[in-house]
């Protein structure tokens, strides 16, 4: 698979940029010639059929090109190919990030809708009408969706440890929001896990 070195530009619309992050579907390419200018800067010699994909509100164009490739050297392909592994890494990593803070901010937002839900005199506002809920059931599909996409390319051996930041981050968050006091043996724990979701990830070989 050869990607555009260019994927998103400032000028696509959201749909376009919602699209490529969420499917990651090779390449996007708005013309022949730009098709041209990649192949001639890998050094690939391919037979090129084109295809009309009507495809209205990805691109501003009315079309997207469909383009199957057959390659003639597969081995100038590797360059391309290494340089997409290394992108797939950095986008696990990202949403795995993302998956982390979502489940971290989530249980903020659970205790917040906790005290607010004390208050209430009957379940309808303290439920269906608290807005701390909705707000962390929000965070928990955004973690959801991004775990997910982390999974996508990393192993589960290899992603699983570290959502055992959030048992760090959390109570990090509680000390800033809810003026939480930790201790030293608590502290202390903290490293403890943050030491072993090193040790644990770094451990991982994939066959």
């Amino acid at each position: 698979m050869i990607y555009e070195p260019e994927a998103v530009r400032p000028s696509d619309g959201w749909v376009f940029r919602c699209f490529y992050a969420l499917f990651d579907q090779g390449v996007f390419l708005r013309s022949r010639n730009e098709l041209q200018c990649l192949v001639e800067r890998a050094g690939i010699v391919l037979d090129l059929v084109e295809d009309r994909l009507m495809s209205p509100g990805i691109v501003k164009r009315p079309y997207v090109a469909r383009l199957n490739l057959m390659v003639s050297a597969p081995n100038s392909v590797k360059p391309l190919e290494d340089q997409n592994e290394v992108n797939s890494v950095w986008k696990s990593i990202i949403f795995l990030a993302g998956m982390i803070a979502c489940m971290a901010t989530a249980q903020v937002l659970l205790k917040l809708a906790g005290v607010h839900a004390a208050v209430q005199f009957d379940l309808l506002h303290a439920f269906l009408g608290n807005p701390w809920l909705w707000c962390a059931l929000l965070a928990l599909g955004g973690g959801l969706l991004c775990w997910m996409m982390t999974l996508r390319n990393m192993p589960l051996a290899v992603a699983y440890p570290w959502t055992a930041l959030i048992y760090v981050l959390t109570p990090l968050a509680s000390t800033v929001f809810f003026a939480e006091v930790l201790g030293a043996k608590y502290i202390m724990g903290m490293v403890g896990i943050i030491v072993g979701v090193v040790l644990t990830s770094g451990g991982v070989e994939t066959k």
